[in-house]
């Protein structure tokens, strides 16, 4: 498979597509299942960031709980993420994310605190000293944030 597919059953609640070869989320894929997906995994694909745009995820960012983009090919972490609602588990380990920009996680403006408890960010290029104090602001315990081991790079 190179694309999730739009023609889903409308009750999913679960979706497990991984070890395929999927390089992006059509806009709108996700957006027709009632009373919405929960848990949705996409480990060992192909995506990137041009392939997770933030209509990729339309009709989900109410519902889902848990979403693992581990093992695939993201060289940072997608600016949509912040948008879930009701996310408690993201899984970006073993991508090639070499930094995690303020604004992808958490917003940095909260009205209300997140659900997220945990962010696996492991086995990437990641120079954790580099990361903004405010990227991981919306999770309270810090205990839930895995950065480590880390690929080394050269001039890491």
């Amino acid at each position: 498979m190179a694309v999730v597919p739009s023609d889903l059953p409308k009750g999913l609640r679960q979706l497990s597509l991984q070890h395929n070869h999927i390089h992006s989320i059509p806009p709108y894929s996700l957006s027709h299942l009632r009373p919405g997906l929960q848990i949705l995994h996409l480990s060992h694909n192909l995506l990137e960031e041009y392939g997770v745009l933030g209509k990729s995820f339309r009709g989900v960012y109410q519902t889902l709980v848990e979403l693992h983009l581990d093992n695939n090919r993201f060289e940072r972490v997608p600016h949509n993420m912040r948008h879930f609602k009701n996310l408690k588990l993201l899984r970006l380990d073993h991508n090639r994310i070499s930094s995690v920009p303020v604004k992808s996680v958490c917003k940095v403006k909260r009205t209300e605190d997140s659900p997220l408890t945990t962010v696996h960010l492991e086995y990437n290029y990641i120079n954790v000293n580099k990361i903004p104090r405010a990227a991981f602001s919306c999770i309270r315990d810090s205990s839930g944030i895995i950065l480590e081991p880390q690929t080394q790079t050269q001039g890491y």
